[in-house]
């Protein structure tokens, strides 16, 4: 088994970029990449693919490098689905070869807060024959091979994950040995995994039935939300209710929100869309490794889930947790009109985001604060637990 780092994929990636970017004209070095933060890969492996994908383009290079290319252009797959890929590689000059294969790997990483222990467990580690060792004659040769997203080894898969303490990855990596004094060709390839429910799940857990959520919002009703050392509150009256808490992952939150009395003015409503990582010291082999563990008739399950393994926190199960922001969308700015009916809206963000994950290892939850903040900066708050789903 091979336990891989974040620090061993980065150089994989920054040493083809460095060596074969580098190599580009100078037109193609000095072109102006858009940034997109909600990216799977960063910037620089996107001018790594611009640059590499020009040198691999042309029948008779003048430098040698290596690339996969995938049949989705979105490197997005679903689990069972089959990963059609080419491995380009661009030979100046003809050399022998060993054999030349492609390893699908597949890791989560969990990084426990607030100390430097970590855990690293092997999803997928499976190596796809593409050739056999021979001879590559000078010029551009494109090798196809396909690989199958299936379970391996009683191992279930995973989605994708982009937390702070937990990441899940899947990866296609190359690497071509070119002889003795001559720089070793290698490529590494990150695509997202998405694993939907069945809809024989789906029916069973009534996801794709209505459950919408009203609320009611009062100075009694803030309880432990308000902000320490507010003396005195003002009063106010806000309602609403928020149309789905089991979500489909394509489709938005929506809901409605209205401002029937305050006293005070309102600078802004902000909705918050909020990532909890929970780690668990140990494995959990008693828990499900299914969405089915966290619904039920208690909301949406958290509290009897949580209070479950408070009692082992106290003892010898350790549970890490990490609250972190995911995005923030602003609804209402200024003081709005009393009884006007103010839309709730929020799009997911696909890349940071997966459907809600319980593991032996690790809980991934997701939840939204409805924010309302008064003219003097105070701010009350609602909390809402969502039930995200793939389908």
């Amino acid at each position: 088994m091979m336990h891989g780092t974040t620090d061993d994929a980065t150089d994989i990636v920054d040493s083809s970029f460095d060596n074969i970017a580098a190599l580009a004209p100078n037109h193609l070095n000095n072109a102006h990449h858009s940034t997109q933060s909600s990216t799977s890969l960063n910037v620089r492996q996107r001018n790594y693919c611009n640059a590499s994908h020009q040198i691999l383009s042309r029948e008779n290079p003048v430098h040698s490098g290596i690339d996969i290319v995938l049949d989705h252009s979105n490197a997005t797959y679903k689990k069972s689905q089959i990963i059609h890929g080419t491995v380009l590689i661009a030979a100046k000059d003809g050399w022998t070869h060993p054999d030349i294969h492609v390893k699908l790997l597949a890791t989560s990483k969990i990084k426990y807060p607030g100390t430097t222990r970590g855990m690293d467990t092997e999803l997928l580690h499976e190596i796809i024959p593409v050739k056999v060792r021979g001879y590559l004659s000078a010029g551009l040769h494109r090798l196809q091979f396909r690989v199958p997203l299936i379970e391996r080894h009683n191992k279930e898969l995973l989605e994708s994950v982009r937390g702070d303490c937990i990441q899940v990855t899947y990866a296609l990596e190359v690497e071509l040995d070119r002889g003795i004094l001559k720089r070793i060709l290698k490529r590494r390839v990150e695509f997202l995994m998405h694993v939907p429910m069945s809809k024989q799940q789906i029916r069973r857990l009534d996801l794709e039935e209505p459950d919408p959520v009203p609320f009611l919002i009062t100075p009694t009703s803030l309880g432990r939300n308000i902000k320490k050392g507010v003396l005195s509150v003002p009063n106010f009256l806000f309602r609403g209710k928020l149309h789905r808490k089991s979500i489909p992952m394509d489709d938005p939150i929506t809901g409605d929100f209205v401002v029937e009395m305050c006293e005070v003015s309102i600078q802004s409503i902000e909705l918050q869309l909020m990532r909890v990582e929970s780690v668990f010291s140990r494995q959990q082999n008693n828990l499900s490794n299914s969405i089915e563990s966290l619904t039920g008739s208690n909301s949406l399950g958290w509290n009897e889930y949580d209070n479950e393994y408070s009692h082992d926190n106290r003892a010898n199960n350790l549970v890490h947790r990490k609250v972190s922001e995911v995005q923030v969308s602003q609804i209402a700015d200024g003081d709005v009109c009393r009884n006007l009916v103010i839309p709730i809206y929020m799009m997911l963000p696909k890349l940071w985001t997966c459907q809600t994950t319980v593991s032996p290892f690790f809980k991934l939850e997701y939840e939204l604060n409805l924010i309302v903040v008064f003219g003097d900066g105070y701010r009350v708050m609602q909390n809402f637990p969502l039930l995200l789903y793939r389908r």
